[in-house]
């Protein structure tokens, strides 16, 4: 499929930032995902959490 509108910003404009974290009612915090967090998400869930 051809880019039929030029992007808005150019490539790795947001690299650098942090990327945001949003706190939901009942003191959650959703946040990026990172590798690192891979096991725990596994363990909670039941599954493996290979990566």
């Amino acid at each position: 499929m051809p880019l039929l509108v030029e992007p808005a910003l150019p490539e790795g404009t947001l690299r650098g930032m942090p990327q945001p974290q949003v706190a939901v009612e009942g003191g959650l915090l959703l946040r990026p995902w990172a590798a690192g967090r891979a096991v725990a998400c596994g363990a909670r869930s039941g599954r493996s959490a290979d990566v």
